[in-house]
C-alpha cells in the first residue's frame, strides 16, 4: 500500500500488509520515498533508533465483517502509537485508516491508502 503525506499529497512509502500464522493482520514498511535512512528516533522501546525501513508499523489487526479492527498504527514521525482500524472505501478505490487516541475512534484522523 502507498502512503501519501497529509499535507503535501507526496508519496511517503510503501507498507505492505500481511496476515500473520496467527491469523492476525500486521504492516511493515517496506520503502520510504524520502530519507531511505531514516531512524525511528522519537520511538521508545525496541524500535528507538531503529531503521524505519523494515519496521512492523501496524500490529494485531483482527477481522471483524469487512474491516480489520483491534489493532495498532505506529507513527515513526512522533513515535507514537494509536488504535486502528482499516477499511476498503469503495468510492475511492482505497484503503481507509482511521487512527485515534481513544479505541472507538472518535479522537482520532483518517488517512487513504492506495493500494499497489
Amino acid at each position: 500500500m502507498e502512503n501519501d503525506d497529509d499535507q503535501t499529497g507526496e508519496a511517503k512509502s510503501i507498507v505492505r500488509i500481511f496476515k500473520a500464522t496467527n491469523g492476525k493482520y500486521y504492516g511493515k514498511i517496506e520503502k520510504l520515498f524520502n530519507n531511505a535512512d531514516a531512524k525511528c528516533e522519537k520511538c521508545t522501546g525496541s524500535n528507538k533508533n531503529k531503521p524505519v525501513v523494515g519496521m512492523t508499523i501496524i500490529t494485531d489487526m483482527k477481522e471483524k465483517g469487512d474491516k480489520l479492527d483491534g489493532g495498532f498504527i505506529l507513527d515513526p514521525a512522533n513515535g507514537e502509537t494509536y488504535y486502528v482500524t482499516i477499511t476498503y472505501d469503495k468510492e475511492s478505490g482505497k484503503l481507509k485508516l482511521r487512527g485515534s487516541l481513544d479505541k472507538l475512534g472518535m479522537l482520532g484522523r483518517n488517512q487513504y491508502w492506495v493500494k499497489e
